[in-house]
C-alpha cells in the first residue's frame, strides 16, 4: 500500500495515458470517444471514404446501366428514348442496397483502414521514380532499335547474296 501521494500520481499517469479509438457501431461512437477529438477526426475521416467508395459504386453502376441500356435500345432499333433516367434511378439503387450491405461496408473500410498504414512515397520520390522509368525505357528503346536496324543490315547482307 502506497501513501496517498503515490496514489495521486499512478491515477494523473493512468490518465494523460491518451485512449485509443475502440471498434464500436457508429451509434455508440461518440459515448465511447467522449469528445476525443483526433479520434472523432479520424473517424470521420474513415467514413467519409467509405462513403467516397459508395458514390464510386454508383457512378460506376451508372456507366453500366446506360451502356447496357444503350445497347438494349439500338439492338431493338428505339433511338427517341434516353436510358440515362433508368440508369441515374438504377445506379442509385445499386449503391444503396450495396451500402445497406454490411458485409460491404465493412470490406471497404478494412480496405480503408490497410491504405491509411501505407507509406506513401513524397512528390519529390514519385518525380525521381517517375524520371528513373522514363530514362530507363527510352534507353531500353534507344537499343532495341538499334539493335533492330543492325538486324535488318545484317539479314539484308545474307539474303541478298
Amino acid at each position: 500500500m502506497g501513501t496517498e501521494a503515490e496514489n495521486r500520481s499512478n491515477v494523473s499517469s493512468d490518465q494523460e495515458e491518451p485512449s485509443e479509438p475502440k471498434d464500436v457501431p457508429e451509434e455508440e461512437s461518440s459515448v465511447v470517444l467522449g469528445g476525443d477529438v483526433a479520434a472523432i477526426a479520424g473517424l470521420f475521416g474513415k467514413e467519409r471514404w467509405v462513403q467516397f467508395a459508395f458514390v464510386g459504386v454508383g457512378v460506376l453502376g451508372f456507366y453500366l446501366f446506360d451502356r447496357i441500356g444503350e445497347e438494349l435500345l439500338y439492338k431493338f432499333g428505339i433511338d427517341s428514348f434516353s436510358v440515362i433516367p433508368l440508369a441515374i434511378s438504377g445506379a442509385i439503387l445499386v449503391a444503396y442496397f450495396a451500402y445497406r450491405q454490411s458485409q460491404i461496408r465493412r470490406f471497404i473500410s478494412e480496405v480503408i483502414e490497410e491504405l491509411s498504414l501505407v507509406n506513401w512515397p513524397s512528390r519529390e520520390e514519385t518525380y525521381r521514380s517517375t524520371m528513373a522509368v522514363i530514362i530507363a525505357s527510352i534507353i531500353a528503346a534507344l537499343y532495341t532499335g538499334l539493335f533492330d536496324a543492325l538486324w535488318s543490315v545484317l539479314t539484308d547482307v545474307v539474303y541478298s547474296t
